[in-house]
């Protein structure tokens, strides 16, 4: 048996509908747990959640874990004085979007899918449990099988909410489509709905900066293995721009999902015969190196998680215009 995670209420309003109890269904604790707004608990200890992933990272963020018993009183003093959502940064998160749209799209959707839903929050919950307590290699074993989880569903979820066969019988022709004559498996699927759905996205001239920290000689080693072994463009262009031998390995977007994959094969499917693989004398510790990616892939994460709803929202049309005739 696992360890179990459960996520704690601290300050959500009583009347809100992201509000945390013990029947919240998966999807709003998804949205909890990936914002930042609740705390963590595991064991006898609490462990507080600093980071919102529906933004990039800008800083390094740091948690503290403390015991228990001494913090049930001052959360429920908390929680009793709240008035203000944790959620109000979803106003005007996407252009037109408000608060209320979300909250109409979780009493919608949030008993839709809870399979899916409920295995997925498993995966991504114990990532960023172990990102907080600095378990960095298990965390990325996490990210990667909560990566493979949406590789199917989040692709149907969002082909499903159409009303035209038509569009959606081509979306999955395409997205099925390896243009060779490989089988396409579940995340080159992944990928081809990644690439479509954010063709004419602002989000493309983002990048993911991974920050190298350490003496010259490690930076090098680090950033030469990213290089060479795991993403090895043949332009320097290619990369993002704020790429910066040896600071900074710079990933676009659109590449990250290359990256993510790649990564976990040349770590992970370790093989005497392939040069490329990473081994300990590129990155010393996999302790000191998962921490340089794990928040980023979070974030990325979060950021397909997003679209899907956000497309959920624009597509279930009722939503909108209902709320939208109440201004």
């Amino acid at each position: 048996m696992g360890m179990k995670i459960e996520l704690i209420e601290i300050s959500e309003p009583c009347s809100s509908i992201f509000r945390l109890d013990e029947s919240s269904p998966e999807l709003i604790r998804i949205f909890r747990l990936l914002s930042g707004t609740c705390k963590m608990k595991a064991y006898d200890t609490i462990v507080d959640l600093e980071i919102n992933y529906f933004f990039p990272l800008n800083e390094i963020e740091t948690c503290t874990t403390e015991n228990i018993e001494g913090n049930t009183e001052a959360i429920q003093q908390e929680n009793d004085s709240i008035t203000k959502s944790h959620l109000e940064f979803l106003n005007g998160y996407e252009d037109g979007g408000r608060l209320q749209h979300y909250n109409t799209f979780i009493k919608v959707n949030k008993f839709k899918n809870r399979n899916f839903y409920k295995s997925f929050y498993q995966e991504i919950c114990s990532a960023v449990y172990n990102v907080q307590v600095k378990n960095n290699t298990l965390a990325f074993v996490h990210i990667y099988r909560a990566y493979e989880s949406i590789s199917y569903a989040f692709p149907m979820i969002y082909s499903s909410l159409t009303d035209n066969y038509h569009n959606t019988f081509n979306n999955l022709r395409k997205w099925f489509s390896s243009g060779s004559s490989d089988n396409t498996g579940e995340l080159k699927f992944l990928s081809n709905f990644i690439k479509d759905v954010f063709k004419n996205d602002e989000l493309l001239d983002s990048s993911f900066d991974i920050n190298i920290i350490g003496d010259e000689n490690y930076k090098k080693r680090v950033f030469n293995a990213l290089k060479e072994k795991i993403l090895p463009l043949k332009k320097q262009e290619a990369y993002a721009e704020n790429h910066s031998e040896p600071d900074v390995f710079s990933i676009p977007f659109s590449m990250f999902h290359t990256f993510l994959i790649t990564l976990r094969n040349r770590f992970f499917h370790f093989s005497h015969s392939n040069n490329s693989n990473i081994n300990l004398d590129d990155i010393d510790d996999a302790e000191l190196f998962f921490p340089l990616v794990n928040k980023h892939a979070i974030q990325y994460i979060t950021t397909l998680f997003h679209a899907i709803v956000w497309h959920s929202i624009i597509m279930e049309q009722d939503i909108v215009s209902a709320e939208e005739n109440t201004t």
